[in-house]
């Protein structure tokens, strides 16, 4: 949980975060459902949530429970604020005078506590709140030609995905034979890597690619990838 102590009089107010005047209404986003700016009194608290890559986010539930009674005074979803110039993750919510706990929660993330202290009849800028995204799952494809003729090199293309998540991936993979490392590198931006594998001996061989994972994805393992390096028979 943080602690925020401040007076609305004097708003602790973080510079990348706007402010709406009293009674303006917001706009909302076709993601943020939030058409005005929630719960009644003559004070306001208001900010901006972000992942921790500083990434806004939109349709997180924003509550702020009085400290005294212990009742939900307001709540509101974050969205996009065109009037303050804020791209997504904007709240807004109006109280009476007096302290609350404001909890940050979505589906996928840890929720978040901010309490704010002696309110008054004036506006409450609490800056941008940080909610960690969880880690999802990743999914690893390697995949290289499976005979190669001797004397050419081997090459395994490895590709990483997240289904429905807009986080590109980065990091570190790790080919393996076996328990023997053969080959590392990192991800590009479009989350691919083409490990060169030399040429190699003839035999066969099976690879696997493993993703060591990032702060938004959990690492994964490809399938087994077989190569036969062969030698040609001559021609006579």
């Amino acid at each position: 949980m943080k602690m925020l102590t401040t007076s609305l009089v004097a708003a602790a107010t973080l510079a990348a975060t706007a402010m709406l005047a009293p009674g303006t209404t917001a706009t909302a986003s076709s993601l943020g459902v939030a058409p005005r700016v929630a719960g009644t009194g003559g004070a306001m608290v208001q900010g901006a949530v972000v992942d921790q890559r500083g990434r806004h986010v939109d349709d997180v539930e924003v509550r702020a429970v009085d400290l005294t009674t212990g009742d939900v005074v307001a709540s509101d979803l974050s969205y996009a604020s065109p009037d303050n110039d804020i791209a997504h993750g904007y709240f807004a919510l109006r109280v009476r005078s007096g302290s609350y706990e404001v909890t940050f929660s979505k589906p996928g993330y840890d929720t978040e506590t901010v309490v704010v202290d002696r309110a008054r009849r004036e506006k409450a800028g609490i800056g941008e709140v940080e909610l960690t995204k969880r880690p999802v799952a990743s999914d690893t494809d390697a995949r290289a030609p499976r005979r190669v003729e001797l004397g050419d090199k081997v090459r395994v293309s490895v590709r990483v995905s997240a289904a429905g998540d807009p986080a590109t991936p980065s990091g570190s993979v790790v080919l393996t034979a076996g328990r023997r490392v053969v080959e590392r590198g990192q991800l590009r931006d479009n989350g691919t890597v083409v490990l060169d594998l030399g040429r190699l001996g003839r035999g066969d061989y099976t690879f696997v690619a493993s993703y060591a994972g990032n702060d938004l994805l959990k690492g994964s393992s490809s399938a087994r990838v077989p190569v036969e390096v062969y030698k040609p028979r001559r021609r006579h």
